[in-house]
């Protein structure tokens, strides 16, 4: 069991090619994020409790 803690971070992410419709998509976006864990059990890879929040901020574009 661990104390109350809280994560904040930003991902940046560069989007490029794909697949079917999708195929030469580019961009690029921003997850920023929050983590906070509440709580821990003795073995932290089966149980948390907790939230996670974020947002996506970017542009993808698709070629015709």
């Amino acid at each position: 069991i661990v104390n109350p803690a809280a994560f904040d971070g930003v991902t940046h992410l560069v989007v490029s090619g794909g697949t079917g419709q999708f195929a030469g998509a580019s961009g690029t976006m921003t997850k920023t994020w929050s983590v906070t864990v509440l709580a821990v059990g003795l073995d932290p890879t089966s149980l948390l409790f907790g939230s996670f929040q974020g947002r996506y901020d970017g542009t993808i574009e698709v070629a015709e």
